[in-house]
């Protein structure tokens, strides 16, 4: 039995069926295809960028204390203790808007996604989420009208995407 690797969360496994009619059995393969749920090692970094809807100026501070307020909630739910050495803020204000890029280590990025997709956006003002988990990032559009190339940094680059619109 041969297994072949395909991106980081899907495995192949395929063998050669034992059939010697007039096809050549090299040409015969049965595979099944194992689906693996994305999960982060404890030194991989899950990133995390918030987008608040606050649009004036003076309202973008508000944005920040919200997305504390939800990294909050997430621990609490958790049962773990953020600090300085498995969370901090990558980047903040990105492009002139209310969104901020962190980063957490020690966390299961499916546990945060899910916590995320169940979170009410209206009680943290979120407009966008996304939740990055080595090649795969998850998307969340939490408004009416969200176009997520807005709120990437400038470096962002991914393999594969998911888009979940509310």
């Amino acid at each position: 039995m041969r297994e072949f690797a395909v991106a980081s969360t899907f495995y192949v496994k395929c063998s050669v069926l034992e059939n010697p009619t007039s096809i050549h059995s090299s040409e015969l393969q049965r595979c099944t295809v194992v689906v693996k749920l994305v999960h982060s090692s404890p030194w991989e970094m899950v990133e995390v960028t918030l987008a608040s809807e606050y649009s004036d100026s003076n309202a973008k501070n508000h944005a920040l204390d919200d997305f504390n307020d939800l990294f909050d909630e997430f621990a609490q739910q958790q049962g773990i203790r953020l600090h300085r050495g498995n969370f901090r803020e990558i980047q903040s204000f990105i492009n002139g808007l209310p969104v901020a890029k962190y980063g957490l280590r020690g966390v299961d990025c499916e546990q945060f996604r899910k916590f995320l997709s169940g979170v009410k956006a209206q009680k943290y003002h979120l407009k966008y989420a996304a939740v990055k988990c080595g090649p795969m990032t998850f998307s969340f559009c939490m408004a009416f009208s969200c176009t997520p190339e807005d709120f990437y940094g400038t470096t962002t680059t991914t393999t594969s995407k998911a888009t979940i619109t509310y």
